[in-house]
C-alpha cells in the first residue's frame, strides 16, 4: 500500500480546486468532531477515553531520572492531544469526565468496604 496520499491540489493557482480542497478539509473535520461528539455522548466512550488518559498519565509529572522521562513526555503528549480533542468537542466534558470517574472510584470504595465488613462477619 502506497503511504503517500494524492495533493488535494494540483494547481495552486486554480481557485476552483484550492476552495474544493478547503471545502473538504472543513467537511472533515466537521466529521471527526461530531465523531467525538459520539464517542462523548456515551457512558461506555466517556469511561474507555479516561481509561486511556490515565495511561497517559496526561495529569501527572513526567519525570524520571532515567531515559524514561521521555516515554513520560510521550504518553503525556498523546494524553494532551486527546484532552484538546475532547475540548474542541464539547468544552465542559473533562469535567463530566472527571465527575464520573470520581464517583465511579467512590462506588468502588464503597463496595470493596462492604466486602471486607461481610469477610470479617464471616469470619467471626
Amino acid at each position: 500500500m502506497n503511504s503517500k496520499t494524492a495533493p488535494m491540489v494540483s494547481n495552486a493557482a486554480d481557485q476552483s480546486q484550492v476552495k474544493r480542497a478547503e471545502r473538504k478539509t472543513r467537511d472533515k473535520a466537521e466529521i471527526l468532531r461530531a465523531a467525538w461528539q459520539e464517542v462523548l455522548a456515551t457512558d461506555a466512550g466517556r469511561m474507555v477515553l479516561w481509561d486511556i488518559l490515565g495511561e497517559c498519565k496526561f495529569m501527572q509529572s513526567v519525570w524520571h531520572p532515567s531515559a524514561l522521562i521521555h516515554c513520560n513526555a510521550g504518553k503525556q503528549e498523546i494524553g494532551l492531544i486527546i484532552t484538546a480533542r475532547i475540548a474542541e468537542a464539547d468544552e465542559l466534558m473533562l469535567v463530566k469526565m472527571m465527575q464520573e470517574s470520581h464517583a465511579r472510584a467512590r462506588r468502588e470504595a464503597i463496595e470493596a468496604q462492604a466486602l471486607q465488613g461481610n469477610k470479617g462477619e464471616s469470619d467471626a
